[in-house]
């Protein structure tokens, strides 16, 4: 390894500040619009079941963490001539560019999970999104990825970046989108598996949340009152 490259990674990972503040702009932006979003409507009345609901979205934020835990692990070792890096023909990476892959895969990971996320009962395609949620998305991944590619070489809050495609591998934005739609799909994909455990053995009553049962009598009671054009209060 070159010395001017060993001297660019320092003993513990950090990110830029400036990055960390884009990706939440960049997100929060996203999450108003799905005020927006298609749903589907429950016939019955709805109540939280907070436990599912934290079991549930745990299990998706375990695969993106994993997932980027995992990626920066590539990236620091994409010098290592054994590394994945070297095994698809990929140049190592300098600091700047781990720490700018990083920003980009936190960003479009949350961009990609808010569109799983939003149908609990199924996989991400079982409600198709609306369109204010989809250019809102489309819209802020392209500003993700324009910034990741083109990022100037600097130093905020004293940490190294820079564009990913200023410096060889031009490529790796194309491959961090790749990598970032694989693991969700992997993510919706256990989503799915996790709820269908959940409903199959009725964990924390999941199955109950939005039954509402009204007892034979009130039920009589609710049509006789019905017919005679009575109204219940």
């Amino acid at each position: 390894m070159p010395l001017k490259k060993i001297q660019q990674f320092s003993l513990f990972f950090v990110c830029s500040n400036l990055y960390v503040s884009f990706a939440l702009v960049s997100s929060d932006g996203t999450l108003i619009s799905i005020g927006y979003d298609n749903v589907a409507v429950s016939p019955l009345p709805m109540s939280w079941n907070l436990p599912a609901l934290y079991t549930i979205a745990a299990s998706q934020a375990f695969i993106a963490c994993i997932s980027s835990l995992l990626l920066l692990h590539f990236a620091l070792d994409s010098w290592n001539p054994d590394s994945t890096f070297a095994s698809l023909g990929l140049d190592g990476l300098t600091y700047g560019q781990v720490t700018t892959m990083m920003y980009f895969k936190v960003s479009v990971s949350d961009f990609l999970t808010l569109f799983s996320a939003r149908t609990p009962d199924g996989p991400f395609y079982s409600v198709m999104p609306s369109r204010i949620l989809l250019v809102a998305g489309i819209f802020a991944t392209c500003v993700s990825t324009l910034l990741a590619s083109v990022w100037p070489d600097g130093h905020p809050d004293g940490i190294a970046t820079i564009g990913l495609a200023r410096e060889k591998p031009r490529i790796m934005p194309l491959y961090v989108w790749i990598y970032c739609f694989v693991m969700w799909l992997a993510e919706d994909a256990f989503k799915v598996l996790v709820i269908y455990t959940l409903k199959a053995n009725n964990i924390f009553s999941i199955n109950d949340t939005a039954h509402t049962r009204i007892a034979a009598s009130h039920g009589n009671l609710l049509g006789h009152n019905t017919h005679k054009g009575a109204q219940l209060v």
